[in-house]
This record gives C-alpha cells, structure tokens and sequence, in this order.
C-alpha cells in the first residue's frame, strides 16, 4: 500500500467531483494500490543440494496436479515419493520437457543455466520464465504468480545451494512506520486545536 501526500490527495478529491463539508474531516490518506515488491533478495548460503536461488530476472515454473501453472522465486525444493522433484508447496517444478524425475537428491548438480544432471546425466533444464512485462504478474492464493504475457528468456543465473531471502528492508520500512505515526500524532494535535479555536468562536458568537 502507498500513500498519497497533501496535495496529491487534493488533487484526487477534486478530480473525481468530491468536495468535504464544513466540519467533516477526512483520513487524509488514501490507498492508492497494493503490490509486489519484484527486487533481488539477498542469498543465503543453505549447502543443500535441492535450494535453487535465482539472481537477476527469472522466475521457476510450478505446476500443481491439476496442471495449474505459476511462478516463484522460492527454490526451496524436494524430491517426492516418486522421484520427482517438487516446490516445498507440493507442486512440480518444471523443466523444458515437463515434470522432472530425478530419482533421488543424491548426485544432483545444477548448472548456472539450470540444466539438472544426476551423477553426471544430463536430466532437464529448469523452465525459468522472465516476465516481459513484470507488472503483468498476478499474485494467487498459494503465493506463486500467474503470467500471460510474453517470456523475455532467462539471462540470470541459477545457484544451486543457496536460497533468496525476502527483498524487504526492515530499518527502511521501520523508519517509515515511525514517520507516519509521529506525522498521525502530529496531525490529531493539530486537530484539537482547530477544534479548541471553533469552539471558542462558536462561544464568542453566542456573546454577540
């Protein structure tokens, strides 16, 4: 969620024909969208043969036992009972040629272009889609996203071992809570005392 400033808001309330009343107050902000913050997280370095982190654009693809389809940059994977290997949500991960089975984590390498081999077995190569347009990406309920747009071909690099961390920046968005309460305090101050002043012209009129 974003924000709007004074004047923004202003702005939007005389566009859209509103108008606020002598006495009315309004939230002073307003909800100008919600969404996904698509930056490069840093990498942690796991040791495990099945964490994949993907650095630059790129995204896994995913697909449930429906054949539903998503994307994620979660590389945290597993093998399942029957060899394949599978996103920590249960779904497959997929390569080129479809679901991939690996048998076993055991002799796995991944390339820094995503191609999978076992004990030195070509396998398949990870279908890492890179959105060409990144704001076409729609968030679902299971956390992977949906695309419908064109792919722009994976030019990043797969690292196996390791897993991307979240992209947020905690003192940052710390530092931001901090400032608009402190900008709420401010104005509820504010507010009191206009209300302290209508009050004592409302009794000095009463005088008159």
């Amino acid at each position: 969620m974003t924000t709007s400033a004074f004047n923004e808001f202003v702005t939007y309330r005389i566009s859209n024909g509103k108008k606020t009343e002598i006495g009315s107050l309004t939230h002073g902000c307003i909800a100008d969208s919600a969404y996904s913050l698509i930056t490069q997280g840093t990498l942690d370095q796991t040791g495990r043969a099945l964490d994949f982190a993907i650095t630059g654009d790129g995204f896994f693809k995913v697909s449930d036992a429906s054949g539903n389809e998503g994307l994620t940059r979660d590389g945290n994977f597993y093998v399942n009972a029957d060899g394949y290997l599978t996103a920590s949500s249960g779904a497959f991960v997929m390569g080129k040629q479809g679901r991939i089975n690996i048998g076993s984590a055991d002799g796995i390498s991944v390339s820094e272009q995503g191609e999978i081999m076992s004990d030195g077995k070509y396998m398949d190569i990870l279908d890492i889609i890179s959105p060409e347009d990144i704001t076409a990406l729609q968030k679902r309920q299971d956390g992977t996203y949906s695309y419908a747009g064109n792919d722009a071909g994976f030019g990043g690099k797969v690292i196996q071992g390791s897993l991307e961390l979240s992209n947020v920046n905690i003192i940052s968005e710390m530092t931001s809570m901090i400032e608009a309460s402190r900008a709420f305090q401010s104005c509820s101050q504010a507010v009191k005392i206009i209300d302290q002043m209508n009050q004592k012209t409302v009794n000095e009129i009463g005088r008159v």
